[in-house]
């Protein structure tokens, strides 16, 4: 599979052997400007951070906020919309990582299943992730074709969370999933399951693919793309 010399490798064995599981593919939402408060007791004291909720689904939400709770945490989430004084949504914080921007991508998952579709009714969801431009740009893509795992260097343009725009020779199919991975991975990380978005040419004739993640960008992944390597 790390080969890059070879465009196509061989899969005498079963590809689930070594290829990670298929990701989560709960609907998820992320309507442009949909802003709330993001609370949490801090020092015995409630704190209440104003914050952006990017990412939304029954199960939890990715939101960007100025301040952070430890991981772990007891969280509570009240979307601009719904009134500042109403219910809030209970959560736990299970990851948090600081942007470029000086905020922080605090990803939370809620304590009871949130009814994500009437919540926000007739609303067209909308992208609303900013791309950042990668600094780590060797990546590569992984997909099955005809029993065969392929496996093709690409070059990373941009990434956000959730997907990542490349440069590649070849196309992978749009009615399947395939995997990005950059060349020299986080320790532990697994390739991302994803799914071809659009295709495009850019003026010098390269093939641009954008892809999107099946779950939220991991943080290793994003920080070593937008950071690059030390």
């Amino acid at each position: 599979m790390s080969d890059q010399n070879k465009k196509t490798v061989d899969a005498t064995r079963d590809p689930a052997n070594w290829l990670p599981r298929k990701g989560r593919r709960g609907i998820r939402r992320a309507p442009r400007e949909t802003r709330g408060w993001l609370s949490w007791d801090e020092g015995g004291q409630r704190v209440t951070a104003e914050a952006t909720v990017l990412d939304l689904s029954g199960q939890g939400a990715a939101v960007l906020a100025d301040r952070a709770p430890a991981v772990s945490q007891t969280v509570w989430l009240c979307p601009e919309s719904s009134s500042a004084a109403g219910p809030a949504w209970e959560a736990r914080s299970v990851a948090i990582s600081e942007v470029p921007s000086g905020k922080w991508l605090v990803r939370i998952r809620f304590a009871t299943r949130i009814a994500v579709d009437s919540y926000f009714g007739q609303k067209q969801e909308c992208r609303l992730w900013k791309r950042y431009p990668a600094r780590e740009t060797r990546a590569v893509l992984t997909w099955i074709e005809e029993s065969q795992v392929k496996t093709i260097p690409c070059e990373l343009l941009n990434i956000s969370g959730g997907g990542v725009a490349v440069i590649t020779a070849a196309e992978p199919p749009r009615a399947q999933s395939c995997w990005f991975s950059l060349e020299t991975p986080p320790p532990g990380l697994d390739p991302v399951e994803s799914e071809v978005q659009g295709i495009a040419l850019d003026p010098a004739g390269s093939t641009i693919l954008r892809l999107r993640f099946l779950d939220l960008c991991p943080m290793a992944l994003f920080d070593l793309a937008v950071k690059g390597s030390r």
